[in-house]
């Protein structure tokens, strides 16, 4: 093992039971049972996440609307829908390319720490 376990927000949105349960076998912890999943299930659920001050960014997405440093009508939002794919109405052809060579730069990188 690596040492790094790494958990995609698509495989979190389609299973948040599966991947709790992937974490805490990395971690070596003890399997959950059902009532202790159950609330890490709600406590983690996007919808929580959401509402969450300390996860949402809110003093910033704050202060970035009011520098209008905001490219959505409605105001910046650090935590937008939880919708998988969604970033694609967001993304120009531009900025995905810029993403595809800054990730393909750090996935190489990683992989040399790895070795």
């Amino acid at each position: 093992s690596s040492g790094i376990n790494a958990e995609y927000g698509e495989d979190m949105k389609a299973n948040l039971r599966n991947s709790i349960s992937i974490v805490c076998n990395f971690l070596d912890l003890p399997e959950l049972d059902e009532s202790s999943m159950s609330q890490l299930e709600a406590h983690l659920s996007f919808k929580n996440f959401k509402e969450t001050p300390s996860l949402n960014k809110q003093k910033l997405v704050k202060l970035c609307d009011d520098i209008g440093y905001s490219n959505q009508d409605e105001g910046a939002v650090f935590v937008r829908k939880g919708i998988v794919g969604d970033w694609v109405n967001y993304f120009s052809d531009d900025m995905v390319q810029k993403f595809i060579e800054k990730d393909e730069e750090l996935s190489e990188r990683i992989d040399r720490f790895l070795k």
